[in-house]
């Protein structure tokens, strides 16, 4: 009996694994609201494609989830401005200077929901990250996405809400994404 439940266990597990995106951790990622005027916690969840050796970073919203798919390339030049933020945040602790400053720009694809339909946007969206302070050594890094239009469709369009990750928050991202957390 143990026997057979190991072999079904098993093959569900390959099943999970092969069916595409394995979920690799999660984070907390802060939005801004108008109506309230105050950051609202987000969860964003990272799940890896090992067949297309893809990353997605899901973020909530209220008007549809929405992931950042990061490629190899995107991935990597990602990573290199999230050590670009590191630097300036402990350089900025040094010196007490407050400024914002833009880290850089990625351009990836969007995989965004619209209703109950999932849609995915050319690798032409541009992601602006920033590098921004908040309180007495405390810094987020922004991002800022561009508009998305789904390849299927040029009428169904997507402009996603600025994200703004804790330092903390980072850390942890960046060791997902560095770890090569793969099933």
């Amino acid at each position: 009996m143990k026997r057979t439940l190991f072999i079904i266990s098993l093959f569900l597990s390959a099943a999970y694994v092969y069916s595409g995106q394995m979920p690799i951790g999660e984070i907390t990622a802060r939005e801004y609201t108008d109506s309230s005027r105050q950051m609202s916690d987000k969860k964003a969840v990272l799940k890896y494609d090992a067949k297309s050796k893809t990353t997605y970073v899901y973020f909530e919203d209220v008007m549809g989830d929405y992931a950042m798919v990061l490629s190899e390339k995107a991935k990597n030049e990602f990573l290199a401005l999230c050590k670009k933020f590191f630097e300036i945040t402990d350089g900025q602790a040094d010196s007490g200077s407050k400024k914002q400053a833009r880290l850089g720009i990625i351009t990836t694809s969007l995989y965004f929901s619209n209703g109950s339909k999932w849609y995915m946007s050319k690798a032409d969206v541009p992601v602006f990250i920033s590098f921004l302070p908040q309180a007495e050594s405390e810094y987020d890094m922004a991002l800022s996405f561009g508009r998305a239009v789904s390849m299927k469709n040029k009428s169904i369009l997507r402009s996603p809400s600025d994200r703004y990750i804790t330092q903390e928050e980072l850390r942890h991202l960046v060791e997902i994404l560095s770890a090569g957390k793969r099933p």
